[in-house]
């Protein structure tokens, strides 16, 4: 499934990333979005080259992206979590706590950064979402790098 994503550089990525149209979401939380039916929100994952960047998948909003460290410390939970589909359409509360990862916008969502996280369906999550937030929350910050050093001095250019 992977892809190379259709960037055409990586000022092209920075520029994106400093417009809003990239979220980091390395440290994971419940992520607001487009149904798969509406057209899904798109991953991007780095690539093994430092500034580089790959189309991972889809995932919809709705469902859970668990922060790296949680998927590393609870990766066998997790997945009996997300076998654990119940009985139903369960619904999320009206009132959500711990991290939301808004990638909402128009006309299309927003692409999602991740890196080797673990992905929690809609239902499971609805089911799950307090012990999910408890997984995921003392993990609160992901250290990876995203730009490199002569991306980053363009950037400071900008401003």
């Amino acid at each position: 499934m992977t892809e190379h994503l259709l960037i055409e550089s990586s000022e092209s990525l920075a520029r994106l990333f400093v417009n809003g149209w990239i979220v980091d979401g390395r440290s994971g939380g419940l992520v607001r979005g487009r149904l798969h039916s509406e057209g899904h929100i798109l991953l991007i994952q780095p690539t093994e080259i430092l500034g580089g960047y790959e189309f991972v998948g889809y995932m919809e909003g709705g469902e859970y992206l668990m922060s790296v460290d949680a998927t590393e410390n609870h990766f066998g939970r997790l997945e009996e979590i997300n076998r654990d589909k119940g009985e139903g359409e369960s619904k999320l509360p009206s009132s959500l706590t711990g991290r939301v990862i808004d990638t909402s916008a128009e006309p299309h969502d927003k692409l999602l950064l991740i890196h080797r996280q673990y992905i929690i369906n809609r239902s499971s999550t609805a089911k799950h979402l307090e012990e999910l937030v408890a997984l995921n929350e003392p993990h609160p910050f992901y250290a990876g790098r995203i730009f490199t050093d002569s991306e980053i001095a363009l950037m400071r250019g900008w401003s």
